[in-house]
Order: structure tokens, then C-alpha cells, then sequence
């Protein structure tokens, strides 16, 4: 199903070699967009993925999957994300200190009853002992559980999970997140099946995905030249 977003940018590239010109819309790639959130999701399972593999090919094979809580003083979400920020900055600021650089990917879950838990994929093997008495003292939970991760199958189906709770959650708050990385996560080349194309887009109108068709009719009929929709299954 194409993006459901209103008055998409409508691109138009022609092809030098096959003589045609070429239709795409560009989807709005937000989270809230039945079709752009789940894409969004997938996208981000393939990334952790293959970066994953990146880093144990590398050397670096010692992931956890890791589940820290919010402190139980803190009662409600906005206090839980309030708190966050700072907690996770002197938290990790102590994971510099002690084990050095290590690579993560942080999600966070809202809990219905207003609390909210952190999940993350995170190189280094830090013992559970050490999360125990390092997380509550930077105002997380007592609560931490972890656990050994071998490749990027399993982080795939520990990410694909979480990022499905939280596509749940129509609410999601401002400037919140789904899914953070450590800086220089690899990233994953393009999958779109016209990318080898190397076609040159430019802007052609605005529309709903329902008129494409009628757009494309209209620029063949006033050109003579063959057109193709990319990107919409026909």
C-alpha cells in the first residue's frame, strides 16, 4: 500500500538509455503513517541488523540485549522522560569511564500504567552486577535484566519487536525518539529497485497516490513518451 499522506511531491525523471520518463512519490516516512511506520520499522531492523554483523566481523562480538527500568519513585511518563536525558547521560558518561567506547541501539517502551523501560542492544559485555549498581545511582530502576546476543538474526527479532509496540502507540511523545544508535552506526545501502537506474528527479507537482495514474496519463498523452510509475505496485 502506497503512503497514505496528503499532496505527496510527485518527482519526474526521464531516461536517456530506455527512452521514457519515470513517476514517483515521495512517501512522508512519518511513524504515525500506517504505510510509512511500518516501512520505517523494517528499515531499522535491517540497519541494526547488518550493522550487527558489521561490528562481530569486526572484532566486536560481545552484545547484550539489556532492559533497564525507570526509577520507582518516578509515577508517571512525563516524569520517567523528564528524568531520562539526564539519567542516561551520567549513565553512560560511568560506561565511557569503565569499559570504554562500546556501540548501542536504545529503545524506549511506554507502559500503559504510565511507566516506561529502556531497551537496548549494547557491545562491551557489561556484566549485569555492574548495571545493578551503576543504573539506580544515576536515576534509573533497580531492575536490569541482560542477556548475550550472537548475531544480527536475533537483534532482528529483538528490535522487530519493540519497534511493533511502539507503532501501537498512536500518542508517542514530542521529540521522543522510537530508536536511537551510537554515533557512526553503518549504514544499509538503499534497497529501492530503481536506484541503479541513476535516473536525475525533479519536482513535478503534488498529489494523492489515487491520481497518480491520471498523471501519468496526462504527461503520456501530452508527450507521446511512454511513462512508468515507480515506487506504487500496479
Amino acid at each position: 500500500m502506497p503512503c497514505q499522506a496528503l499532496k505527496r511531491p510527485i518527482l519526474r525523471a526521464f531516461s536517456q538509455e530506455e527512452k521514457r520518463f519515470y513517476l514517483y512519490m515521495a512517501r512522508c516516512k512519518s511513524w504515525y503513517c500506517p504505510t510509512c511506520g511500518r516501512i520505517n520499522k523494517l528499515e531499522w531492523v535491517a540497519k541494526v541488523a547488518e550493522g550487527i554483523d558489521h561490528y562481530c566481523e569486526c572484532g566486536t562480538d560481545d552484545w547484550m540485549f539489556c532492559t533497564v527500568t525507570s526509577h520507582p519513585k518516578l509515577r508517571t511518563r512525563d516524569q520517567c522522560l523528564w528524568v531520562e536525558p539526564k539519567a542516561w547521560k551520567k549513565l553512560f558518561s560511568r560506561i565511557r569511564y569503565h569499559h570504554g567506547k562500546v556501540c548501542y541501539v536504545y529503545i524506549p517502551e511506554l507502559h500503559k500504567n504510565g511507566r516506561v523501560h529502556w531497551h537496548f542492544l549494547m557491545s562491551g559485555g557489561i556484566p549485569v552486577t555492574w548495571w545493578k549498581k551503576h543504573a539506580p545511582s544515576c536515576g534509573f530502576g533497580y531492575i536490569f535484566d541482560s542477556q548475550p546476543v550472537r548475531d544480527g538474526y536475533n537483534s532482528v527479532l529483538y528490535v522487530s519487536k519493540e519497534l511493533s509496540k511502539s507503532l501501537d502507540i498512536t500518542a508517542w511523545p514530542d521529540n521522543l525518539r522510537r530508536i536511537r544508535t551510537s554515533q557512526k552506526w553503518p549504514q544499509i545501502a538503499p534497497r529501492d529497485d530503481f536506484n541503479e537506474k541513476e535516473l536525475d528527479w525533479v519536482y513535478h507537482d503534488q498529489g494523492d497516490y489515487e491520481n497518480l495514474e491520471y498523471v501519468r496519463h496526462e504527461m503520456e498523452t501530452r508527450s507521446g513518451i511512454e511513462t512508468v510509475i515507480l515506487g506504487v505496485e500496479q
